[in-house]
């Protein structure tokens, strides 16, 4: 099939220029469009205020009462000295025991109980687990939740 068009009226090969010319088009409106300043400016009889119109509100002056502390009781410097007649027995009793590196004490008698840890994993179980009433039992119990 043969091109109808003559090579003068095709546009593609001005692609690039077209491209560049809406570029510059577009970027120059931007900063146009950013620089523009709407305030026009007035004089400075527009910004007066008219003093007939306001009225001057006096503002009464308001105080605290003042807080007077607490009366605090009187430090004295005075030491009352009292007698201490109870008497302390101050002898220390150090026994001098006769044992060993290698003596044995026996604490079973003394009722000391030992610590069972019941977090301990299990490896292996006797017994699996099971929902009460086996699988149907759970069937049942997701039917009624569900």
């Amino acid at each position: 099939m043969e091109a109808k068009k003559s090579p003068k009226a095709d546009l593609e090969s001005k692609r690039t220029i077209f491209m560049q010319i809406g570029l510059v088009a577009v970027l120059s409106l931007v900063f146009i469009a950013f620089e523009w300043n709407s305030t026009e400016a007035g004089t400075l009889e527009d910004f007066k205020i008219d003093e007939k119109g306001l009225e001057v509100e006096i503002i009464p002056i308001t105080r605290t009462k003042e807080v007077k502390p607490p009366e605090l009781p009187q430090l004295t410097n005075v030491l009352i000295l009292v007698e201490n007649e109870v008497e302390l027995d101050d002898d220390l009793i150090i026994v001098d025991s006769d044992f060993d590196d290698d003596t044995r004490v026996d604490l079973s008698n003394m009722g000391i109980e030992e610590e069972q840890d019941d977090n301990s994993v299990f490896i292996r179980v006797e017994e699996m687990p099971e929902f009460p009433g086996g699988n149907m039992g759970l069937a049942r119990y997701l039917a009624n939740s569900v």
